[in-house]
Formats: C-alpha cells, structure tokens, sequence
C-alpha cells in the first residue's frame, strides 16, 4: 500500500519581503528535527544544528532563545504534520479497524524509511526526547504531553464510532484509546531500544487485542 509521505507536507510558505528569513527559520527546523531523528537530543549541540543547517550561530539566536525553545516549535511542527496525516486516515469512510490497520501500516513504513536514512531504527522523536528531558526541562516536557496527546482524540471519535457500528464491544473510548496510545508509544521505544522493526510488526495485532478484536488471519491479512 502506497503511503503518503508527511515530509512532501507544504512547508512553510514565505511572503516575498521577508524570504530569506523565513527560509534560514525553516532550515534551523528542519535541521533540528533531522538530528532529533538520528540522535537524542543531549548529543545534538547548538553548533551540530547551525552546521546542518547551513546557518551562523548569531542567526540560531535571533530565530530562537534557546536550543529547548526549537525543540518545542521543531517537535510542534513534525506532530502537526503527522496530524494532517492521521486525519486523512481517520476521518477516511471505512470500516475504524481499517483505519487503526492503515496507522500500523503508515507507523511501520516511517520507520523503515527513517532506518534507512539514518541506519538505524529512530522510533519516536517525541517519545525520546521526552523521556530523555522529562526530569529536566518541564517547559519541554508540558509541550511534548500536549503534542503526543494531538492523536487520542481521532483514536477516541474512531473507538466511539465503531462502538455504534458494532466493530467492538462496549468499552470506554477515553480510556482505550489513551491504552492504544501508550501501546504504540511502548513499541516505538522497544523497536529503538532493540533497532528493530519486529514489535511495530505486531502492532495491528495488538491494538486488535485492546480492542478486544480476533487478531488478522494470514489469509485475512492478504485480503486487505
């Protein structure tokens, strides 16, 4: 299955006077988020961020106050982009497991992307660099829980959807899917920790399982 690629996402989309300060803006982004991907955030320096960026110091400066302050606008960006996304899928006419079966699909494919960019599994960016600042920065951590929280409500309005449609049984849809969240998050640190694709593979098959759903025949699966 084809899946849309949220770094092909407009960027930001300069007025003409002041061109070249938007684009020195959105390179230190884009700088930042690359690193963010491939390393943690303590291994990555204000200087790594210029020298990617193809920028000055003084210019990192004047855009932001602070390597925690890009951190927060960078980790903005990347999950307003994913959001985009995850609203195609989510807001898609189909049957709500075929929605949660295109996220795993669209999780698994990012990653074997970044993995080959980077050679290495990233897992999430924003899970790693809030698991790595959460005891240290809470203007950083605040920001994070509120980006990481941007997908509960599209898995909340699905589960509440397929509750209706008789998908699944009745649950709460608050609590399953803040369940599917930490579920997909876990994965997403195992398969970093172990630089290993095998627990996103399982993630169809898991959230199946929250959802209290029989797991995809090999057959069933190859007929999707």
């Amino acid at each position: 299955m084809s899946q849309p690629d949220i770094y092909q996402l407009e960027r930001i989309d300069p007025s003409p006077h002041r061109a070249a300060g938007v684009e020195t803006r959105s390179r230190i982004l884009e700088a930042a988020l690359t690193l963010m991907w491939s390393k943690s955030y303590g291994a990555v320096s204000v200087d790594d961020i210029c020298s990617t960026a193809g920028v000055r110091k003084g210019s990192f400066y004047h855009f932001f106050p602070s390597k925690s302050k890009l951190t927060i606008e960078a980790l903005d960006l990347e999950s307003a982009r994913f959001e985009v996304v995850l609203k195609e899928i989510f807001e898609a006419n189909q049957p709500v497991l075929n929605r949660f079966s295109k996220l795993c699909e669209l999780a698994l494919s990012l990653q074997q992307q970044k993995a080959k960019e980077h050679g290495h599994v990233s897992g999430c960016p924003l899970c790693s660099v809030g698991s790595e600042l959460s005891g240290n920065d809470e203007e950083v951590r605040r920001a994070i829980v509120r980006f990481a929280d941007r997908p509960i409500r599209l898995y909340e309005q699905a589960i509440a959807q397929a509750i209706r449609d008789r998908e699944i049984l009745l649950c709460d849809p608050a609590i399953k899917a803040r369940e599917i969240q930490t579920f997909i998050a876990g994965s997403m640190f195992e398969a970093r920790l172990r630089n290993d694709l095998s627990p996103l593979r399982q993630l169809e098959s898991g959230i199946r399982a929250l959802l209290g759903v029989q797991p995809l025949s090999k057959r069933d699966a190859c007929s999707e």
